[in-house]
């Protein structure tokens, strides 16, 4: 018989074997579920590790360090001029709060000499406190920079993990509704690099800078707060319509929309 004219073998070859595809999509989500979890994993890791490790060398390390280096040298931490004139201004805050409780006679009137005495005493206790910040602050960026160090070696150490988390984060992007992709999209970057983000951003340096102990040049402070939003942006609408366009059109549809009203 001629083997064009077999309709058994033509029908065989018109419909895949059922049961070689559903084994091929268990062996698909069993290899999507192994994963997820090595995902959770290994994000839980590069979370957990530079919390671990920078804790640990503050405690055990920095702070212990950094107290016998001031019991040896008491001046390796002295006031700033920004903190003198704070400390200046605590104790002359101290000096009439004493003067108000005498006047209304909550406290007994003090002499000049034991006002002075007291006012020495108060100076002296921000003083200890004003370089107490300094040590932490110099804790602080020693431990930062612990955690951050931490954080790199698991990411370059770990190529698995890093494809492993990346193959799992857009699965789940592809999974999420063209609406649900949207939101997301318009959430993250009016956060980052929309009309309000200025704000957010200077507020960032100001905290970081207040972290660290460090004064910010203010005229760097406002370049780099118009200069970030502006970049992120452009790199944003970048991938937006070079991307996403390509490979999600509905969602960018979905997005314009959202986005007209």
């Amino acid at each position: 018989m001629d083997p064009t004219l077999d309709s058994a073998s033509w029908g065989d070859t018109g419909n895949p074997d059922q049961g070689a595809v559903e084994a091929s999509l268990r062996l698909e989500m069993r290899a999507n579920e192994w994963e997820s979890r090595q995902a959770v994993k290994f994000a839980l890791l590069l979370l957990a590790a530079p919390l671990i490790v920078s804790a640990g060398t503050r405690h055990f390390i920095v702070d212990p360090g950094l107290a016998a280096l001031e019991t040896a040298h008491p001046g390796v931490f002295a006031l700033s001029p920004k903190q003198r004139v704070e400390g200046a201004g605590r104790v002359r805050e101290h000096e009439q709060r004493l003067r108000f409780y005498a006047a209304v006679g909550q406290a007994p009137p003090l002499g000049p000499d034991e006002l002075e005495l007291r006012l020495r005493e108060e100076a002296y206790e921000i003083a200890l406190d004003l370089r107490g910040e300094n040590r932490g602050r110099l804790a602080n960026v020693l431990q930062d920079a612990t955690a951050a160090t931490t954080a790199a070696f698991v990411l370059l150490r770990d190529e698995v993990g890093r494809r492993v988390l990346g193959r799992s984060l857009r699965r789940l992007f592809r999974g999420l509704s063209d609406t649900g992709k949207a939101f997301l999209i318009i959430a993250v970057a009016d956060t980052v690099c929309g009309y309000h983000s200025e704000d957010g951003w200077g507020a960032g340096v100001h905290v970081l800078a207040e972290h660290w102990g460090v004064d910010p040049d203010p005229t760097l402070s406002v370049f780099f707060v118009s200069v970030v939003p502006i970049v992120l942006d452009t790199f944003f609408k970048l991938w937006l319509f070079t991307g996403l366009n390509r490979t999600n059109p509905s969602t960018v549809a979905t997005l314009k929309e959202m986005d007209r009203h």
